[in-house]
């Protein structure tokens, strides 16, 4: 298939899976020249079309900026099949400041929260060191969170449902003014 044009597609799309592409470089008569023209040319098109389809990465910052959101630590069982637990208040495994993304939920009651890049990795790694176990997320005296880890946590989303997460997704509302706290 000939085409005036620059690039024309060959092949037929239904008929043919593959994709196939036609460079016309009149004036190259030097075949590795012209494969190295076109490779450049290649990436840089390829690397613009990434930039461009790229995802900003915003952070969303809380009324009181300079405040933790929360603090993630590891429960410790004081004595195996038993209730009582505690934590190391100085032994903070992650301390978030802002977020990637808050979603209220329908009900207008229940937060998702995304966390941003760094934090997304870093609470990745947590959720695989301790699986199977306990973490707690503190985010102030009334907001305290017991997670049991089931499995690895990559996306970095969190979600915290009401009745049952109530005090948290208050918390979480209350700090980026969402819901009823606008």
């Amino acid at each position: 298939m000939e085409s005036s044009g620059r690039v024309s597609r060959a092949g037929d799309g239904q008929r043919d899976a593959r994709r196939l592409f036609v460079f016309q470089l009149p004036l190259l008569t030097n075949k590795p020249v012209a494969v190295s023209l076109m490779m450049k040319t290649f990436l840089v098109v390829t690397g613009a079309l990434l930039l461009l389809a790229a995802p900003v990465a915003a952070e969303i910052r809380p009324t009181e900026p300079g405040k933790p959101l929360f603090e993630v630590f590891e429960l410790i069982q004081k004595r195996a099949g038993s209730s009582n637990v505690s934590f190391d208040e100085k032994r903070s495994l992650l301390t978030v400041f802002t977020l990637g993304e808050l979603i209220l939920h329908r009900d207008k009651k229940s937060v998702l929260i995304v966390l941003n890049a760094k934090d997304t990795r870093a609470f990745a790694a947590l959720t695989r060191k301790f699986n199977g176990r306990l973490l707690l997320l503190r985010a102030s005296d009334r907001a305290v969170q017991a997670l049991k880890i089931k499995s690895p946590v990559q996306n970095g989303s969190i979600q915290f449902d009401h009745p049952q997460d109530s005090p948290m997704a208050e918390y979480f509302r209350r700090r980026f003014r969402v819901g009823e706290f606008k």
